[in-house]
């Protein structure tokens, strides 16, 4: 605004309008960025559970028989070589707190994981909507079986 002496400026109120509208673009663009993450570290889980179900058929087809859970159920274990280098961690925290590696039986299993993106459809899809997981555990809400798990 042009004041007597011809000098421009803001009033207080233009100020505050604008530190207003940086704030809610500011707190908007956060919201997306950490969902956005949420998304990268989801995707990054859904990958490391089909190349472990890939690594784990290979098993399969060597051994005759799936590996035991202490063997898979250790983050940046080496139970797995020569078919994997290091079971993968959770990108989170680098644990495996959001995998479970689960052999029913010597021929089938199951991996739950927790997904953090919570409106995943992929949750809907499998039924885990209300949690799923191994006996009472329902901390979980997604699950990868082998191939041939009947449900």
């Amino acid at each position: 605004m042009k004041g007597k002496r011809g000098d421009w400026g803001m009033s207080l109120m233009e100020m505050l309008l604008v530190v207003a509208l940086l704030a809610l673009l500011s707190v908007g663009g956060l919201s997306l960025y950490s969902q956005s993450l949420r998304r990268a570290r989801d995707s990054r889980r859904l990958a490391d559970m089909n190349e472990l179900g890939l690594v784990l058929d290979n098993y399969l087809g060597d051994n005759g028989c799936y590996p035991e859970s202490l063997i898979v159920n250790q983050c940046g274990g080496t139970g797995l070589r020569p078919y994997l280098d290091a079971v993968s961690c959770d990108p989170t925290d680098n644990d495996l707190f959001r995998y479970k590696y689960v052999r029913e039986n010597c021929k089938t299993y199951r991996i739950y994981l927790r997904l953090e993106n919570e409106t995943n459809e992929l949750i809907d899809k499998m039924g885990c909507r209300e949690g799923c997981g191994p006996g009472a555990d329902k901390s979980f809400n997604y699950f990868v079986t082998s191939g041939n798990v009947v449900e």
